[in-house]
């Protein structure tokens, strides 16, 4: 397509020459030079048609597109370095119904990238490519999604191969650089928590995201704090690796890893519910995945144990009290609490005395029952320790009767119980 660009543009321009009164002639050049990125020139070159040929409607038409286009662009480019990447797409998007060039494509890509939109990006800087080998720019556009995408490999050669073209251009070689050691320190950061020294990951993490300079919303950005969250997580720097969490999760919504590191750092942090809430932004997301599910589902068994009355405190008793001295402590706290010694007490103190005479029996219940302590003790609330032991009951009766089977020749099958 650029070939034939070029070959129209230098036709046309052999026929002004011949004929610089040539309408059509001008017009063609015109869409020639925008097919080849080059707008300046085509507005020029109108211009110089609409002197030399006054009046012709279809020149006017021409220059009057080519300006709203150049307007377009001079926009996007304007809020895309003044930090407005929105904007900016939305002046090359527009631009887009005047021309599909590669300048304007690309302005698109590099809105995308500002967005944390890679995926788009790099299909249409790949389109470019095919077009257009030789354009640097396209190069270093993608190879900056790629690296966005955490696939540095990629994204360097392609940085590398935009440098192979144009040795001196100047956005390719500080993308070079910055990719670089933003690849490097993430690398170290990784190294650094896999043989656990958590320390040297968060300063190294810091230290890519500070040389990256990614978009806010970009999948690198988010990946790098998550980890810089869970090597905080590691120092049970919590509230630190909440802040990180929380930006990770503002970058990238459905960030799992993030999620994970705070719901973790909240339930350290003795918040239960709020990790179980926040897991539940996540699942209501992806309702399918499983570690999400359990992740939820042990937030959500945090909530019910932190919820629980303290049978031991109720009891007065400590963790290793034998059954003898559970049934002694209740007989004692009953004497305390039993609704006949507060008969004559005020309203709230009476159903005070009942709340805590229904927890003694509670606690009684489960403390003296070593499958419901050993349950308790591993968390379960009361309605869950009932659950387990109903389960149980059912799985023992099941066996029961197999047992039974087995018994016909004695026992209670043949009536030796008796």
């Amino acid at each position: 397509m650029v070939g034939a660009a070029k070959e129209c543009a230098t036709d046309c321009r052999r026929a002004i020459q011949l004929d610089s009164g040539y309408v059509k002639g001008y017009v063609r050049l015109a869409k020639a030079l925008i097919e080849l990125s080059d707008v300046d020139a085509a507005e020029e070159s109108l211009r110089s048609a609409s002197t030399r040929c006054p009046g012709k409607k279809e020149i006017e038409e021409e220059l009057q597109r080519v300006r709203v286009l150049s307007a377009h662009l001079a926009e996007g480019e304007r809020a895309l370095s003044g930090g407005e990447p929105a904007r900016a797409l939305e002046m090359y998007a527009a631009a887009l119904k005047v021309t599909q060039c590669a300048a304007v494509q690309l302005g698109c890509a590099r809105a995308e990238i500002a967005l944390g939109r890679c995926d788009g990006a790099m299909r249409t800087t790949a389109a470019v490519i095919r077009a257009e080998p030789g354009n640097v720019r396209a190069y270093a556009a993608r190879g900056h999604a790629l690296c966005l995408k955490l696939d540095f490999d990629q994204g360097m050669k392609h940085v590398r191969e935009g440098l192979r073209l144009d040795p001196d251009h100047a956005e390719c070689a500080s993308l070079f650089r910055r990719m670089k050691r933003a690849g490097a320190a993430l690398d170290r950061g990784r190294t650094a928590a896999g043989t656990r020294d958590f320390e040297a990951a968060a300063i190294a993490f810091t230290e890519s995201l500070d040389a990256a300079q990614a978009p806010t919303h970009s999948p690198f950005t988010a990946a790098v704090l998550a980890q810089r969250a869970n090597a905080r997580l590691r120092l049970k720097e919590y509230d630190a690796a909440l802040v990180d969490c929380a930006a990770a999760i503002a970058s990238q919504e459905d960030h799992k890893p993030a999620y994970f590191t705070q719901s973790t750092a909240l339930l350290h942090l003795g918040k239960p519910q709020e990790a179980a809430d926040s897991l539940k932004v996540l699942l209501e997301m992806d309702p399918g995945d499983e570690t999400v599910r359990r992740h939820h589902e042990k937030a959500t068994f945090e909530v019910r144990k932190s919820k629980r009355p303290d049978y031991y405190a109720i009891l007065g008793i400590s963790r290793v009290a034998s059954v003898p001295e559970v049934k002694q402590a209740y007989k004692q706290r009953c004497m305390e609490w039993h609704p006949d010694r507060h008969a004559n007490s005020s309203d709230e103190d009476k159903e005070k005395a009942e709340v805590n005479f229904k927890l003694l029996g509670e606690a009684l219940e489960v403390m003296e029952d070593t499958m419901k302590r050993q349950l308790y003790d591993e968390g379960f609330d009361k309605e869950a320790i009932a659950e387990r032991v109903e389960a149980a009951r059912r799985a023992a009766h099941r066996g029961g009767y197999g047992n039974a089977g087995h018994s016909h020749g004695g026992g209670c099958g043949s009536g030796g119980c008796c």
